[in-house]
């Protein structure tokens, strides 16, 4: 999949008749990167694909299917609101077609906020897993945000320290709170370390 300029795949997840669904970045329209959703059968042909972006750099990082078969995607775009780079939720329909999108973070002084990691809530909501550096101790901080099924903001926390640290992956648990894993390098034994929190249903460290 692909043309003469760079296009990339971040996440594949395979759908619930069987086929795939996959997203990352292209630059076929010639205005630096923007997000790209293919979906595709059960022999990797192309069923449809989407463009979601602007004029600046824009990526999916994640795409999972949502139990009303639709899908659920975040990222980074540097296209839409202020600063530099912002986390990024799209909501797409089973076609494709853009639902809803929401972006966070991103304050004029920022130089990065994204997301990595989305999953769908047992409310119907969704929980992300990130990064920002608009909010939190200094460098990049671990975020969490949780949003309502339109992608409003319910809650928002920031982990970590004055180094870096990202959040790469989030699920909730059972007890309905919610366990993230990534890497601090504020914490731990030197340098980058596997960092795994556990939240409770609002965000407070267990």
């Amino acid at each position: 999949y692909g043309g003469q300029y760079g296009d990339g795949a971040w996440s594949l997840q395979e759908t619930n008749d069987g086929g795939y669904i996959i997203v990352g970045n292209t630059a076929t329209r010639g205005e630096g990167s923007d997000l790209w959703l293919i979906r595709t059968d059960q022999a990797g042909n192309p069923i449809w694909s989407r463009i979601f972006g602007g004029s600046g750099e824009d990526v999916g990082y994640f795409v999972r299917e949502t139990n009303d078969g639709g899908f659920i995607i975040t990222g980074s775009t540097k296209s839409f609101g202020m600063g530099e780079e912002r986390l990024w939720i799209i909501k797409a329909d089973g076609n494709g077609s853009r639902s809803w999108d929401k972006t966070f973070g991103g304050f004029v002084s920022s130089s990065g906020d994204g997301g990595w990691s989305v999953s769908e809530t047992s409310d119907g909501g969704y929980i992300v897993a990130g990064y920002t550096q608009s909010l939190g101790s200094g460098g990049k901080d671990l975020w969490l945000l949780k949003t309502d099924d339109q992608g409003n903001k319910i809650w928002d926390r920031t982990y970590g320290g004055m180094r870096d640290d990202v959040g790469i992956s989030v699920l909730q648990s059972l007890d309905g709170g919610y366990i993230a894993a990534g890497r601090t390098a504020s914490f731990g034994k030197g340098g980058d370390d596997i960092w795994l929190v556990k939240t409770d249903l609002w965000g407070g460290e267990n």
